[in-house]
């Protein structure tokens, strides 16, 4: 199997510097009930200094920041 096609159907993450296997991707009705809640969650959010992600951004927390914006 090419590396591009290996990439679609097995998913993985980082984890403490080690490779952790994860669940295949979502169906369709998934993404649906994904979008409608990241519309909610974004219109709950609005002006409250906090932003809302969906599934595929890598995000970084630096402990010696925590608690500022």
């Amino acid at each position: 199997m090419a590396m591009n096609e290996r990439h679609l159907k097995e998913r993985s993450e980082m984890i403490d510097g080690k490779t952790i296997m994860m669940s295949p991707r979502p169906v369709v009705n998934h993404n649906k009930i994904i979008v409608n809640l990241s519309i909610l969650f974004g219109v709950y959010l609005k002006g409250k200094g906090c932003i809302n992600l969906s599934d595929g951004v890598d995000v970084h927390l630096d402990e010696k920041k925590q608690g500022s914006t």
